[in-house]
């Protein structure tokens, strides 16, 4: 009989991979041997030859000397190649393919290791100046009231501006004149709040309180749009180079175990970044909104330009104006007055607890009641907002990265493969192919078939 050899064919034991060539030779087949695993004499002695084609199969071959001059090829059969056209037409569970291309599909084989620093986005607002500095919103009942905001006026005051203001509420004259118009002339004095906000309202204005002007400055904001609009606009994340960087394509390294995302939002704190979305937008925009007479903010979080989350902050810190402001604070009921309190509370907010100019004057008993247990409570307590500006006045996303296992960052694509899991026919793949429970139909016994698909669930290449 005839066989075809090959000498120093190079192949993986698990790949399909055909040789070309070869020499064809007449041959001896040896007596009680099995189409598995044939052993053929030949007149020669060659040491190259490691493979063999006989019988339409493919086997690899070890070579036995006889006698210097002739050998026995001791062959094994290669089920991969010899059955290579029923495994391409094969239909079944792909788990991992060199073919695949979607990292997007979490490798379960690898695990989290070392953090990897966190980077952060910083972002920029525009469309309003948050500062430490900050401001006074200032309510007053005014004959002057242009209806935008209701009955009252509201001023943004800086603190010179908020100073000067209680100077002049210090005048007998002015205080007179005051309560000509009201029963008492602390009910002109409506609200008071500090915002870490400068910059607000139209400029160019005069206080004016009841039919009165006051004097100590003709170049006052006037409040006439309560909401004022910000944004960040869209920026990049930045994420590790082990998921390929804020450019490049979603990979499950962005997502957990691998990555956890936190976002600042200034006036409420730390919340969650959406990795879901994020690592597949690659970008991130806060938009707001905040309430000048309030206080109140709502941000609107959009990844890659599409509205995701809402979340609700308030950046006011209340100041008392009458004995009978903002209920439920606590305020100790005649020891502020209107104008008392509105004047120590600046003092104490402004200068950190000493007066402004010309505010001593008003007594210990008013400063006093500024440093009061109630009054700091009031400030501090349940509103953050002059320690969160502190803390940043712009937002910032934080992604924090663990590498990989594997040293391929996106898997061991060349050696393992990648995930695919989903059915395919295997002639539609290359490379690594790794399939999962799979049943090849062959021309061979149930032996045969066994160990074709224990190659082709424990993996082999397609070649």
């Amino acid at each position: 009989m005839q066989i075809t050899y090959y000498k120093n064919f190079s192949k993986r034991v698990n790949s399909t991979k055909q040789p070309t060539g070869g020499t064809t030779v007449d041959v001896l087949l040896k007596n009680e041997c099995s189409i598995l695993e044939p052993v053929f004499e030949l007149n020669l002695l060659d040491f190259e030859i490691n493979y063999v084609q006989a019988f339409g199969h493919y086997y690899f071959a070890d070579v036995v000397n006889l006698d210097g001059h002739r050998s026995e090829l001791h062959c094994r059969l290669d089920h991969l190649a010899t059955f290579k056209s029923q495994i391409k037409a094969y239909t079944g569970y792909v788990e991992y393919t060199s073919a695949s291309s979607d990292v997007t599909i979490t490798d379960p084989r690898n695990l989290p290791t070392a953090l990897v620093t966190a980077t952060p986005t910083s972002m920029t607002f525009s469309g309003i100046n948050f500062n430490t500095v900050g401001g006074y919103i200032l309510g007053v009942l005014s004959d002057g009231a242009t209806g935008n905001t209701g009955v009252i006026d509201y001023y943004g005051l800086t603190q010179a501006q908020m100073g000067a203001l209680c100077n002049e509420l210090y005048s007998q004259n002015i205080l007179d004149q005051i309560k000509d118009q009201f029963t008492n002339a602390m009910d002109s004095l409506v609200s008071c709040i500090w915002l870490p906000v400068t910059g607000i309202g139209s400029g160019g204005y005069s206080v004016h309180i009841g039919r009165e002007t006051l004097g100590f400055s003709n170049n006052v904001a006037k409040i006439t749009d309560r909401m004022v609009s910000f944004t960040t606009g869209l920026t990049s994340l930045n994420f590790s180079a082990i998921s390929g960087g804020s450019g490049a394509n979603m990979t499950y390294l962005e997502k957990a175990p691998f990555a956890t995302g936190l976002l600042y939002l200034p006036f409420v704190g730390i919340v969650p970044l959406d990795l879901d979305i994020a690592a597949y937008a690659k970008s991130v925009q806060v938009d707001g909104w905040i309430d000048l007479l309030t206080g109140d903010i709502t941000y609107k979080v959009r990844y890659g330009g599409v509205w995701v989350s809402t979340y609700n902050g308030n950046a006011a810190t209340k100041l008392p104006v009458t004995a009978a402001s903002y209920d439920g604070v606590g305020i100790a009921t005649g020891a502020l007055t209107a104008i008392g309190g509105l004047a120590s509370a600046v003092s104490a907010i402004a200068t950190g607890g000493a007066a402004l100019p010309g505010i001593a004057a008003a007594g210990a008993g008013l400063m006093h009641a500024a440093k009061s247990s109630e009054f700091h409570s009031m400030i501090n307590g349940g509103n953050s907002s002059a320690i969160a500006a502190n803390l940043g006045t712009n937002p910032f996303a934080m992604i924090y990265q663990n590498t990989p296992t594997y040293t391929n960052l996106l898997g061991p694509k060349a050696e393992q493969g990648m995930p695919y899991f989903k059915v395919a026919t295997l002639s539609s793949l290359s490379g690594f192919i790794k399939c999962s429970d799979a049943s090849v139909s062959i021309p061979g016994d149930a032996a045969e078939q066994d160990t074709v698909n224990s190659y082709l669930n424990g993996g082999f290449y397609l070649e």
